[in-house]
């Protein structure tokens, strides 16, 4: 085969597709998005990439991903225009690629790390003191202490793993929803809640803070490969990746609503007889609030000739503009700590993914196909074999908090138990034959240190008792 240059190679398969990349603007009037939307819902897109599987014979991942980290302005605009003809894995292991080269200029040295006291108790205020303190040097790495009830520093080096723990309970608590920060919908997901301004804050900029503070949260997650638990409303995700929603994102956030409107759109009678004026009503504490959706919308009745415009303004209100605040605030955060641009390779539930990791069930065939033996353990030892079988028969809860115990995540990485670092392993531990020692975990090092029980029985029930107390975890 002919040798083809770095940058002929990626112009030529651009070319082939046909494809150039599609260039929006941030028109509220609903029609356009801020900058180049990828067009991962394009039909053209779809055609050129089917289940994340190549069809383009040209097309070798490997190599696109060593010239868009080389900075081949084609290879960029490729990766970005159309990133279905990579597959998901494959542009998983690019954002961590990118993500890595910016840790290695700001991780690079011991100076390169802070130290932050936090209270057990206090969590969500220690971080959000502390964090805002470092703003601009959170790409740095961050070690944890933490201060039990009675003010003492509790004992322990953090090699990872607390500062993994710290961030998982700060970021449960921050997305919680009596903060009044995030509202759910029907389908229990997360988007920024159009009142926040209204809530128990001082003054009205404040509520602005806090999302950006939790846009860091999210961000540093990211940076840092930590799956965090909070699910987010798809149009949200979009808004994310995006900046502007359109009327289909409607669904997502509240599907009577876009019902109605669809139902308004089929309307073949006089719709100005359902007495319908451009205004929405947004529900404050309880009361019943009018808006306008166009100056002197109240006076402007709905009609056959302007209902579509009218759709697209109630569409626009409830996905874009009662929220673009809050949104341009999280965005803010977010891009402290991760280049938009990196997370334009994925659609919304890849992101998703991304953040939050594998949903459902763990793969315990997985993790234990990616499991190492320390202090003398082996893969046929008789309790190697009485632990899986014990981790196999939990419920799902329970094995989401041995998951929690182990490596204080809950969900398996996004590309699996392969992508898990370090590596998990289950360590030996000899003890007599009383079989009262609990097993333990530490946490920076994903290992289980697992005692050499008696039996299954004493195995299973021992293990579980760690798991769903956390009486065994270690600091170091």
């Amino acid at each position: 085969m002919k040798s083809i240059g770095k940058a002929t190679w990626a112009k030529n398969l651009f070319e082939k597709a046909g494809l150039r990349r599609r260039r929006e603007e941030d028109d509220e009037s609903g029609s356009t998005a801020n900058g180049s939307r990828l067009p991962n819902t394009s039909t053209q897109a779809r055609d050129i990439a089917t289940n994340g599987r190549r069809i383009i014979p040209e097309l070798d991942s490997s190599q696109l991903i060593e010239e868009v980290l080389q900075g081949t302005p084609r290879a960029n605009k490729l990766i970005q225009s159309m990133p279905y003809l990579v597959p998901f894995p494959d542009r998983v292991k690019l954002f961590q690629r990118l993500v890595k080269a910016d840790k290695d200029l700001h991780q690079n040295d011991s100076t390169s790390v802070y130290r932050i006291r936090i209270h057990r108790g206090a969590i969500l205020e220690d971080g959000l003191k502390k964090l805002n303190s470092i703003r601009t040097n959170l790409k740095k790495r961050i070690n944890v202490v933490f201060v039990n009830s009675a003010g003492r520093e509790e004992v322990g080096i953090d090699a990872g793993g607390l500062f993994k723990e710290f961030w998982l309970d700060l970021s449960t608590l921050a997305f919680d929803l009596q903060y009044g920060l995030f509202l759910t919908t029907q389908d229990q997901l997360l988007y920024p809640n159009p009142n926040s301004a209204s809530g128990h804050f001082s003054r009205e900029s404040d509520h602005l803070t806090l999302f950006q503070f939790v846009g860091r949260i999210l961000g540093k997650a990211l940076y840092e490969g930590i799956v965090v638990q909070p699910k987010f409303a798809h149009f949200f995700l979009s808004k994310l990746l995006h900046s502007f929603n359109h009327l289909n994102e409607l669904p997502s956030l509240d599907p009577e609503i876009f019902k109605n409107l669809m139902f308004l759109k089929s309307y073949d009678g006089d719709v100005e007889d359902l007495g319908l004026t451009h205004t929405v009503v947004k529900e404050v504490f309880g009361e019943q609030k009018e808006i306008e959706i166009i100056p002197g919308g109240g006076d402007v009745p709905v009609t056959n000739r302007n209902k579509t415009r009218y759709i697209h303004l109630v569409a626009n209100y409830y996905l874009n503009t009662q929220i673009r605040e809050q949104c341009a605030a999280f965005r803010v955060g977010l891009s402290d700590l991760i280049d938009p641009r990196w997370l334009q390779m994925f659609n919304e539930p890849e992101l998703q993914v991304l953040i939050s990791g594998k949903s459902g069930q763990i793969d315990v065939d997985d993790l234990k196909s990616n499991a190492r033996y320390t202090g003398g353990y082996y893969a046929l030892d008789k309790r190697i074999a009485w632990f899986w079988q014990a981790l196999a028969s939990y419920t799902p809860s329970e094995q989401a908090a041995f998951l929690r115990f182990t490596t204080s995540c809950q969900r398996a990485p996004s590309l699996g138990f392969e992508s898990l670092t370090p590596q998990f392993c289950v360590q030996k531990i000899p003890i007599r034959s009383d079989d009262e020692l609990l097993p333990s975990s530490s946490t920076c090092f994903n290992t289980l240190k697992l005692p050499t029980y008696s039996s299954y029985k004493v195995l299973r029930a021992k293990l579980l008792t760690s798991i769903s107390s956390g009486a065994g975890f270690e600091m170091t």
